[in-house]
């Protein structure tokens, strides 16, 4: 599991290279990504990222009433199996033409339109290689327009700090930890919050900034709680004067800057340190993070 965190800046680059032959030739009004858990969180991302067109992400086993031919759909699910993403897939197939997948195999892998990923790795961190082959795609077919040094974005996450990220998850671990971002980041905080759960085995909540303000400000934060701030400098001075301020609140907050040259290198830098916390949460537990028994469970009764 470790390896393949620390790995993550090599799974970028060859993850963009996925994506350099396949070209979006319609026109696109909008994108519809479709997928769940590790695989869905590549469609939470790119809303954050992506300003000029709208981006919706769909979770589930039915496909909004808006899609049409002008609605650029990607079916993402790492296995290629997912029951909900194959079923959305279905209703997709008669609304739009415009559709391509991301999979490395399985049902949905055998179907045409396909970006084949690697095999082998846990769905939740087959991320580096389904969120940027689909934004390869994206950026070659000019429905995303580049904004970031590829190469940069790698180096940067190359700097993430492992001693940095293991301190952070020894003073949170027995904590009920609650991720806080500036809004456009609020993918970056609800990765941590997944990564917490699925890798650490524990609760954690996430929520953006302005919207904290307008009503979990309120709520009284018992001590087994503890806030993690993710801050960009480069944010809304008026959101960062928020958290400012609701930092001055906080019993013990975890403050971390979000490094980069670009705010998706700075979006990806938080995710990778994210990923090597919930890991050492996992460890400080004594919880084996590969495990995912529950999930198991769950598909294999739905099976019966």
């Amino acid at each position: 599991m470790l390896e393949h965190i620390l790995k993550f800046p090599e799974y970028v680059s060859q993850g963009y290279s996925l994506g350099n032959d396949v070209k979006v030739k319609k026109k696109v009004d909008k994108i519809l990504v479709c997928g769940m858990g590790g695989s869905g969180i590549s469609g939470d991302i790119l809303r954050d990222y992506v300003s000029h067109v709208p981006v919706i992400v769909n979770k589930g086993y039915d496909v909004p009433g808006f899609v049409d031919k002008k609605t650029l759909a990607v079916v993402i699910s790492y296995s290629g199996n997912t029951e909900e993403t194959i079923a959305a897939y279905e209703k997709i197939k008669g609304k739009t033409k415009n559709v391509f997948i991301i999979a490395s195999g399985g049902v949905l892998g055998g179907e045409k339109n396909v970006v084949r990923v690697p095999q082998g790795f846990p769905p939740r961190y087959s991320l580096p290689f389904l969120f940027f082959s689909l934004l390869s795609v994206l950026n070659n077919s000019g429905v995303v327009k580049k904004d970031f040094d590829i190469d940069e974005l790698v180096n940067n996450l190359k700097s993430v700090d492992k001693n940095y990220a293991k301190g952070v998850a020894n003073r949170i671990f027995s904590y009920v930890p609650l991720v806080y971002a500036p809004e456009g980041y609020g993918s970056v905080a609800y990765r941590w919050q997944a990564q917490l759960n699925e890798n650490g085995k524990i609760i954690a909540h996430s929520q953006v900034f302005p919207e904290h303000n307008h009503n979990e400000i309120e709520a009284y934060l018992p001590s087994h709680f503890r806030a993690v701030l993710l801050r960009d400098p480069g944010a809304n001075e008026r959101i960062n004067k928020r958290m400012d301020i609701v930092l001055q609140r906080l019993i013990s907050p975890e403050q971390i800057m979000l490094k980069g040259a670009s705010k998706l290198s700075k979006m990806f830098y938080g995710i990778m340190l994210g990923d090597l916390v919930s890991y050492h949460v996992a460890l400080e537990w004594g919880f084996d993070p590969r495990k995912q028994d529950r999930i198991d469970e769950l598909k294999k009764k739905l099976k019966e």
